[in-house]
């Protein structure tokens, strides 16, 4: 009823701004651009005073999206792959695909990372977070075998820029066409502030703060939002602390071989929250134009007054 109501409002105060601007051009000869731009100017309080109407229209039909709200939460099943030489991340790959509404989302790689500062000291734990980074692919294109054929590293395969033609399309669509989304949690060391130094548990090792980073496809008829969350051993059912394990083989250990092996669990379960919001756009839209219509309205030019 709320779309039904504002597209009768649009289309009559449309039906203003065609009269009006035909006028001009008739009239006066003006382009349609300039007619258009001239009409708002030369009647502020009318046609500019429309398009708060209008803008009022968009916040309404936004907010009216927010009855068909969708939530939900997806369990993908992981494994370990082989460790890299030279490479810092520990790597699990999934593959499974789970479906919501008109999405089909394809779980491929999770990587445990350091996340060194900048300038920063990567032996030393105060300069380093540790860094959970789930990729997906939603309405996959076409197949992507696990790791790539032509021998690139996993982690810059699948961090790979996308080029410009891809840039453009994410800019005017609102996402890249082969439907690539990452979504991170990051463990930052936590700060003893009297003394400066990193708060340690009992066992010794480095408390951290999780703070989460999520993902977004944004088009005009909705907004996707995904975001990683609790990590379990899918043999257990219990929730491991990668972050220690992480810490452990990073500082202690160097990264061998077989910390690699040993420390971390061969299969994991990875929760994805996945929220759907429809017509989040338009409440951008009509925020907008409310404040550039306002100040086309205040602004000291345009309209002629008659003097008193």
């Amino acid at each position: 009823l709320t779309v039904v109501i504002a597209v009768f409002t649009i289309v009559g105060l449309g039906q203003e701004y065609y009269r009006g601007v035909l006028s001009r051009i008739v009239r006066f000869e003006d382009n349609a651009l300039l007619a258009f731009v001239r009409l708002i100017l030369r009647n502020k309080r009318r046609y500019a005073g429309y398009l708060v109407h209008i803008s009022i229209v968009f916040l309404f039909i936004g907010y009216s999206g927010g009855a068909f709200k969708k939530t939900d939460k997806f369990q993908f099943h992981y494994y370990k792959m082989q460790a890299e030489p030279g490479s810092d991340y520990i790597r699990y790959y999934s593959g499974d695909r789970a479906y919501l509404e008109n999405y089909t989302i394809e779980a491929r790689d999770l990587f445990i990372r350091p996340e060194i500062a900048p300038h920063g000291n990567p032996s030393n734990p105060l300069d380093v977070a540790v860094s959970q980074e789930a990729h997906y692919r939603i309405n996959p294109p076409n197949y992507l075998p696990p790791s790539p054929v032509d021998g690139t590293d996993p982690y810059e395969a699948a961090n790979r820029k996308a080029t410009p033609a891809d840039r453009l399309v994410k800019f005017l669509i609102g996402f890249i066409p082969d439907g690539r989304m990452t979504t991170e949690r990051h463990f930052h060391p936590r700060i003893y502030p009297p003394t400066g130094e990193i708060s340690r548990s009992q066992d010794g090792f480095s408390l951290r703060t999780p703070t989460s980073e999520p993902d977004i496809k944004s088009t005009w008829s909705e907004d996707l939002y995904i975001q990683l969350g609790a990590i379990s051993d899918a043999s257990t059912g219990r929730n491991p602390d990668l972050t220690q394990m992480y810490e452990l083989y990073f500082f202690d250990m160097q990264k061998a071989p077989e910390a690699y092996q040993r420390l971390f669990p061969h299969t994991i379960v990875a929760n994805l929250e996945i929220w759907i919001n429809p017509l989040v756009k338009f409440i951008w839209l009509g925020t907008v134009l409310f404040f550039l219509s306002g100040l086309i309205l205040v602004l000291p030019f345009g309209e002629k007054r008659k003097p008193e």
